[in-house]
């Protein structure tokens, strides 16, 4: 198996490729009645929290499976872009998931089988919110036995991005100089656990919340800053009188400005955000990092970064940060808890 981490990492990762044919996942418990499912929906652009409904299963395609949903993820971006008002209402939201897979259509069964337990992505159709979900096989890996199904719903993405960021697109290095502005949705926790701990280089994590510097901290920060500090002079002071190499900014708006101030002479750029942000310093460079899109350009290399990422995991080498678990028919408290600014990284609904 080819890797798309840097070769000094190949050594700490094992390509197992197992396939769990165990799960105390009890799929049959979420069926309501023969060929319907329950999801959390907004039925308009104008409702104002999330409603349940029974819905008909669609029929599966032959490269999709249906996936018994046990948890899905939910971060400030996916409340965001509630309010989104050019989606197709009703919408039943939810990209990143973990579960069994209950049926498989007739190619995706040449990969998967029923009862195995993984983790999917619905980036355009979404729809993990709900206790059934159907997804293409290219967006599904088998979770390692290793990996309990709630951490597997929150890990894959953040970490995914953090690891094609820092080991494909700008390769750092020990001592490497990088600045991390971390936001509520958990990406700049995994940025800052890659960079730290993976490829050991120097981290400057900025937050908004003393929580989020505590957390930082723990995982391989040396130093925290807040965003509205003079975050230029004290990253040149922590770098030692340098400038970052490397900016990776997991929230974006007025922060990115901030924090895209204090890159180096040829220093790369790096941002989450789905939003319009501002052009970058002369003589360096900036790029969204985006997995869907890496889908859409490159399928292999999306499959394979996200396949590292699960074994890096399995190995131990990083666990995702949950900030709050809500039951599924508490998936409106998940949002309101969320919109109030009290989390520090994922929430994920417990679905089954």
């Amino acid at each position: 198996m080819t890797t798309l981490i840097t070769k000094a990492l190949l050594p700490h990762v094992k390509h197992l490729r197992k396939v769990c044919k165990i799960s105390k996942f009890n799929h049959t418990s979420v069926r309501l009645a023969s060929n319907n499912y329950q999801a959390a929906v907004f039925k308009s652009k104008d409702a104002t929290e999330l409603t349940f409904e029974e819905k008909k299963q669609p029929k599966l395609k032959d490269s999709q499976v249906r996936i018994a949903v046990a948890y899905c993820s939910v971060n400030i971006y996916d409340v965001t872009s509630f309010s989104d008002t050019t989606r197709k209402f009703p919408f039943v939201p939810g990209y990143e998931f973990s579960g069994e897979i209950i049926e498989t259509g007739k190619e995706a069964a040449k990969l998967f089988n029923k009862e195995d337990r993984v983790i999917a992505f619905s980036f355009d159709h979404c729809g993990g919110l709900a206790t059934e979900c159907v997804v293409d096989y290219e967006d599904v890996w088998t979770t390692p036995a290793s990996i309990q199904l709630k951490e597997a719903a929150v890990l894959p993405y953040s970490y995914a991005a953090a690891l094609y960021t820092f080991g494909v697109k700008a390769p750092i290095k020990e001592c490497s100089n990088v600045v991390v502005a971390v936001g509520p949705a958990g990406s700049g926790l995994a940025a800052v656990d890659v960079a730290a701990n993976i490829y050991k280089a120097k981290v400057v994590a900025v937050t908004d919340t003393e929580k989020n510097s505590e957390l930082t901290r723990e995982k391989g920060a040396f130093t925290t800053l807040h965003y509205k500090d003079n975050i230029e002079k004290h990253v040149i002071s922590a770098f030692g009188n340098k400038r970052a190499d490397v900016i990776f900014d997991a929230v974006g708006g007025e922060v990115h400005d901030v924090v895209t101030s204090c890159v180096d002479q040829n220093g790369k750029i790096f941002t989450l955000s789905p939003g319009k942000v501002s052009p970058p310093p002369p003589h360096s460079s900036l790029m969204r990092i985006s997995l869907n899109r890496l889908r859409q350009q490159n399928l292999p290399e999306y499959r394979q970064i996200v396949q590292d990422t699960l074994e890096m995991a399995e190995q131990g080498m990083f666990t995702a940060h949950i900030s709050e678990k809500f039951d599924f028919k508490e998936v409106n408290k998940a949002v309101e808890f969320i919109k109030s600014k009290k989390c520090t990284g994922k929430v994920v609904v417990k679905v089954n």
